[in-house]
């Protein structure tokens, strides 16, 4: 009735009626597909620029949603959801293009849609800045036959560094400095290999001292001189260890780091200064032999 008078929209809203009506017969099917395209051909023309989210798209939503749940067998219903995910993101409704997108990954893994889907769900949570979401979603889409590639493996694993990474500055921003050491610390324990891993661990133990934990500050800068050694952060992080434990009056623990970087980092500008360094504080500790050896040696 509706349809033959090209009241579009309310002739969707009866299919779709019909479509959530228990139990599931014989009639929900084809309902369900005459409620989309009705909710499909109500929209009006597509407008240059960003245009405003209509009631008829979430009617439209709605109907995809359903029909996916009561017939998730139908191939052709991907095509359908990845065409309403991109309506969502493209108005800047995240949240709905990834339940949208997401559903495409998780339900139809074999489908051509499933790849574009997922570098649509990163898109997406990036332009949200969601980084602790894309962390979640890149470690799924890992195990998703369609990023099931090297090339593909690499990138997302790309994505967790960088993830962890910005969470990490984001919670630093905001003063939580022991959230953002937990952040910074899984990009050494999880990806050692990584470029950042030594960079991230240094993050850590910044956080750490303004945190006021000047030992667990030290512990970690210690613990990275050891494992990256010959990076550039290796040197500084011994140095900011030793640095740390004078700051806090632990001369006798600051004096051990300071010679521990002559002897880990040789005759670099650094390891020159620490030895010196160390000279003083075995001086202030009344230990003279041991800072006389540091002078004549620092000389």
């Amino acid at each position: 009735m509706y349809f033959k008078l090209a009241q579009l929209e309310p002739a969707g809203d009866e299919y779709l009626a019909v479509g959530k009506t228990a139990p599931v017969g014989p009639l929900h099917k084809d309902a369900l597909l005459q409620a989309m395209a009705a909710f499909e051909k109500a929209r009006p023309p597509n407008t240059a620029g960003k245009r405003q989210l209509l009631p008829v798209d979430r009617k439209f939503a709605e109907a995809i949603d359903l029909y996916a749940t009561l017939f998730p067998a139908d191939q052709q219903l991907v095509s359908v959801i990845f065409r309403n995910g991109q309506l969502f993101y493209d108005y800047g409704d995240y949240d709905e293009a990834i339940k949208r997108f997401g559903l495409i990954v998780t339900r139809y893994p074999d489908h051509e849609n499933a790849g574009p889907a997922g570098d649509r769900i990163l898109a997406a949570l990036s332009k949200a800045q969601d980084y602790e979401n894309i962390e979640d979603w890149a470690r799924k889409l890992k195990k998703a036959k369609a990023f099931s590639s090297k090339d593909q493996q690499q990138r997302l694993d790309r994505l967790i560094v960088e993830s962890l990474q910005k969470s990490g500055d984001k919670y630093a921003e905001a003063g939580k400095y022991e959230q953002a050491v937990a952040f910074y610390l899984r990009v050494p324990k999880e990806f050692p290999a990584h470029p950042d891993a030594a960079q991230s661990m240094m993050n850590a133990g910044v956080m750490y001292e303004k945190a006021k934990r000047a030992e667990d500050a030290a512990a970690i800068y210690l613990e990275l001189a050891d494992k990256f050694g010959a990076s550039e952060q290796g040197e500084k992080a011994a140095v900011a260890a030793a640095q740390v434990y004078e700051r806090v009056l632990y001369y006798d623990r600051a004096a051990k780091v300071y010679e521990l970087v002559v002897a880990k980092f040789g005759k670099s500008p650094a390891a020159v200064d620490a030895l010196y360094n160390a000279g003083l504080l075995r001086q202030a500790l009344g230990q003279n032999d041991q800072a006389i050896a540091h002078y004549q040696d620092y000389a």
